[in-house]
């Protein structure tokens, strides 16, 4: 208590949005955690902007930064993006004064659900460096709803965890049972992995759904390009997909719970090489 106060006397605390003047701070604050993160958070500002996304000042000196991405075709479901605070002020409570002021935003834009995904990365020295954030995730309201091994690489697991900030009505009719019509599009690499690729795909208004063939022809280009694991997911209200994607040797690994709506859910399945 004594040091955070010490701290403090340096000027006040105060988070705002982002600009993009400051981007460069922010990327040496995540660089001083995590190389590949700031690689790929470089590459995340670039491509989706930084709209959503806060940082946290110590008078005129960016420490932390923080934000979240509503993500598409769900009802006001989002996704914690970058959240770092700088290691010198690491342990002294600006993470969950941070984290706390997004979540009053995202109550504001009318958020109703939010996940956040972390990995179980235990560096060169024996330390788990993303235990931290875990307990304060956890400590939040948080909790995990997935979990897929060896997804980052062998032994590196990631966690995705929920948390909701809208009650669901109590008179919420639960969804229809839907047939869709899908065509799979692309398998692609998942960034910051190794080996571990995802499927894309798309509903179309016509013709049949996908078949056990139709994956086994993701399954035999997952071979080519050397795959470990290769991972799809699609809403719990498509009754057609599991059955072709059992027979292609496919498995269901977990479900993220009112992912695209209430009752609504995102189901994952996974594909081990």
């Amino acid at each position: 208590m004594n040091e955070l106060k010490t701290i403090r006397k340096k000027g006040p605390i105060s988070i705002r949005q982002m600009l993009d003047e400051d981007i460069d701070a922010v990327l040496e604050i995540i660089d001083g955690h995590d190389e590949d993160d700031a690689e790929e958070a470089e590459r995340d500002y670039q491509e989706m902007g930084i709209a959503g996304q806060f940082v946290m000042l110590l008078a005129d000196q960016i420490i932390g930064v923080s934000g979240a991405r509503r993500i598409d075709a769900t009802d006001n479901t989002f996704k914690l993006s970058w959240t770092y605070v700088d290691e010198d002020h690491c342990g002294q409570g600006f993470g969950r004064q941070l984290l706390q002021h997004l979540l009053d935003e995202i109550h504001k834009a009318n958020g109703r659900k939010i996940f956040v995904y972390v990995s179980d990365y235990i560096d060169e020295d024996g330390v788990s460096i993303y235990a931290t954030a875990m307990k304060l995730y956890q400590s939040i309201g948080f909790i995990e709803e997935l979990k897929i091994e060896d997804y980052y690489d062998k032994g590196e697991s990631l966690s995705v965890l929920g948390l909701e900030l809208k009650q669901a009505d109590a008179d919420f009719e639960e969804c229809v049972i839907e047939s869709p019509k899908i065509v799979f599009q692309e398998l692609y690499p998942v960034a910051e992995t190794e080996n571990t690729y995802s499927v894309s795909w798309k509903v179309k208004m016509f013709g049949n759904s996908f078949s056990p063939s139709d994956v086994k022809l993701i399954v035999n280009a997952a071979y080519d390009v050397k795959a470990n694991l290769v991972l799809i997911s699609f809403p719990s209200n498509f009754d057609n997909v599991a059955m072709p994607l059992f027979e292609a040797g496919f498995s269901q690994v977990g479900q993220l719970k009112d992912y695209y709506e209430n009752s609504v859910h995102e189901d994952h399945y996974a594909l081990r090489i």
